[in-house]
């Protein structure tokens, strides 16, 4: 039988988890990539409703009462966030202004930020904040999964509030979970190797292509065993290339039938919008890309027009509501990244069935020259005046 105990204990738990997702919400980490908040932060003096709030998926999946979010957030840290006398609205204190997103602020946000590698494929992501936060104060955890299947990949990116308690997690003789010692870097380390390595291999493909010039070569598996664990996401790292075509042109859905065809989807956002792409439907997820840059923004923009909608529209697929996402930040470059890998791929294996259709080299028929006759000793397959015909 469960305690009284036991039953605040939870719910003491729940509160705290709502209160650190809403403090994220309005935090300058994440205010410096997600443009939707920094638009709602531009009016009614930063106010933003718990109607709007409550339409988040990360913390509709922890409380879709608002009651409960309303009655958690008494105990948040009031210098962090800001609630109206009549309970209905919140915002980010005005004596706390937003910092200006400059290099400055992306050095002194990339040295805070350690890259941990080394977790379990199943870990959670409540148990490596509850680890992390061992250390010292944390501001942001973000667990790097594969873009395609969403499988954890054994690391993560954590943001320490200040630069020395993460420097102090570097300098540490040994950082372990779960008895395996973490490997450890921060991200400004972290995109120097990515650079490298990533220089390496576009080196190594220069110099392939200059020998398929003059001869036909192997490709050559450059990727070491690290890299692939981390899912070759080092151009999308590295800042001197970005594989993103358009900003602003990828929009994510979830919560959809199996049984959803292209069409379905088509149909439903050809009307705000040129649609050029949409993926097939995997674990109830899709991806819908338009053309040109900002095309997907400006698709949501005339949809919420078109709905007279005060916060995001709203959309639904056979009877069923499903949720729409704009791909920003690093979701957007793994997108980018993936499809010009799918893009590699599709453009090699059309050089193969091109090369397995006409033959090997010398081995194909000229053009316009005839087979030749079994007995002629002509060369051109004539019979010679003297043959006997059959």
């Amino acid at each position: 039988m469960v305690s009284q105990e036991d039953n605040q204990s939870v719910a003491n738990e729940l509160d705290s988890k709502i209160v650190q997702q809403i403090e994220y919400y309005f935090s300058d980490i994440n205010l410096s990539k997600d443009k939707f908040m920094k638009d709602l932060l531009t009016k009614d003096d930063g106010w933003i409703t718990f109607d709007t709030l409550m339409t988040f998926n990360r913390l509709k999946s922890l409380s879709d009462d608002k009651s409960v979010v309303v009655k958690a957030l008494e105990k948040c840290d009031k210098s962090l966030l800001e609630i109206s006398e009549c309970l209905n609205k919140i915002r980010r204190p005005l004596n706390r202004p937003l910092p200006q997103f400059d290099d400055n602020y992306t050095q002194n946000l990339n040295e805070r930020t350690l890259h941990l590698k080394g977790f379990p494929a199943e870990t959670k992501l409540d148990d490596v904040m509850t680890f992390c936060r061992q250390f010292g104060a944390v501001e942001n955890i973000e667990m790097r999964r594969h873009f395609k299947t969403k499988k954890f990949k054994g690391c993560i990116f954590v943001t320490y509030v200040d630069k020395e308690v993460a420097q102090k997690v570097i300098d540490s003789q040994e950082v372990k979970y779960e008895d395996k010692d973490l490997l450890r870097e921060n991200k400004v380390n972290y995109f120097l190797r990515k650079k490298e390595f990533s220089e390496k291999k576009n080196s190594k493909k220069n110099s392939a292509k200059d020998k398929s010039l003059k001869t036909e070569t192997k490709s050559e598996n450059i990727d070491t065993k690290e890299e692939e664990e981390e899912g070759d996401d080092n151009e999308a790292n590295d800042k001197s290339h970005t594989p993103v075509r358009y900003e602003g042109a990828v929009l994510r859905l979830r919560g959809l039938d199996d049984n959803t065809k292209f069409p379905d989807i088509k149909k439903l956002f050809q009307e705000f919008g040129h649609v050029a792409y949409v993926e097939d439907v995997k674990q109830n997820e899709s991806f819908v890309r338009f053309d040109g840059k900002e095309g997907a923004k400006n698709a949501l923009e005339k949809a919420k027009t078109a709905q007279n909608a005060e916060c995001e529209p709203k959309f639904e697929i056979n009877g069923k509501e499903i949720t729409v996402e704009l791909l920003t930040g690093e979701d957007e470059l793994q997108y980018w990244t993936q499809f010009e890998k799918t893009r590699a791929d599709n453009i090699k294996k059309k050089i193969q069935k091109k090369k397995a259709f006409f033959g090997q080299k010398g081995k194909m028929w000229q053009r316009g020259r005839k087979r030749g006759y079994k007995g002629s000793g002509d060369r051109n397959g004539k019979r010679s005046k003297n043959e006997d015909s059959d």
